[in-house]
């Protein structure tokens, strides 16, 4: 039996920026962490989903805000797995070759899968900051593009509450 998750059985009260980026997470968050905007921490337990029966593991980071009274998590939205791989040889081969293990991207939100992370938003921000934020996003070199997330129109929403 399928359970469909919907929309409205999750209080939705964050924004959602996501990035594209070719850097891995530590380095990307030590980046962000230059600005004024940030100041980022790995947090103890990552995010998590089962995929193909497998635990896959996704790095986040957080920062509190707690004059402003607001929350920052930095998301990765790809993450490898590693399956094995019983290549059984072809037509011409002699030998039965011994199992291998083949890493496989998975994706946190499989329907933004061109982007490498999420900027979660949890609290309230003006306009102003969110154009500041979007603005500095733009203008480091090693981000290549970053869209706002359109929350009502994700399918797999359900991955980013935690």
């Amino acid at each position: 039996m399928k359970y469909r998750v919907k929309l409205s059985d999750y209080d939705i009260d964050y924004q959602l920026l996501a990035v594209r980026t070719r850097i891995v997470d530590v380095k990307f968050a030590y980046l962000l962490n230059k600005s004024s905007f940030f100041s980022f921490r790995r947090l103890d337990q990552d995010i998590f989903a089962i995929i193909n029966k497998k635990n896959v593991y996704f790095s986040t980071f957080e920062y509190i805000d707690k004059t402003l009274k607001r929350k920052i998590f930095l998301i990765q939205n790809k993450a490898n797995h590693k399956q094995l791989n019983r290549d059984l040889g072809d037509l011409f081969s002699q030998e039965v070759d011994a199992p291998s293990i083949i890493p496989r991207s998975v994706f946190l939100v499989p329907e933004l899968k061109k982007f490498d992370f999420f900027l979660k938003l949890v609290g309230v921000w003006s306009p102003k900051e969110l154009q500041q934020l979007k603005f500095f996003l733009k203008n480091m070199d090693i981000v290549e593009s970053e869209i706002t997330v359109n929350l009502k129109n994700l399918k797999s929403i359900g991955n980013l509450v935690f």
